[in-house]
């Protein structure tokens, strides 16, 4: 289940688009503390919507390929009908490779 305020928070971007919202994006970069002890106050709406939109591809990214995992689960498991359903531990096989990729 999703919390309500991060369901609320993916939705549609200005430009109709499908995305992150810019203010969820804006909160995450704020909520980083840099290794000098500083705080980032002023996020610019620029680096908001970048950061919105490697969210969006990191999303996109991981359920493609968590959606690879589960089809070869579904594969080895007949017995649901060879229905291919993501699970935490799909996503849990990919984020190792997610993380190096996107480092």
């Amino acid at each position: 289940m999703i919390p309500s305020e991060i369901n609320s928070s993916i939705s549609s971007t200005m430009d109709g688009a499908s995305g992150i919202n810019l203010e969820l994006s804006k909160k995450l970069i704020q909520s980083y503390t840099p290794p000098n002890g500083g705080t980032t106050k002023r996020i610019p709406n620029d680096t908001a919507k970048a950061i919105s939109e490697l969210l969006r591809i990191f999303v996109v990214e991981t359920q493609a390929r968590a959606s690879v995992e589960a089809e070869c689960d579904a594969v080895e498991d007949a017995a649901n009908g060879g229905l291919a359903n993501i699970r935490a531990d799909h996503i849990t096989k990919v984020a190792v490779e997610l993380l190096l990729d996107f480092s």
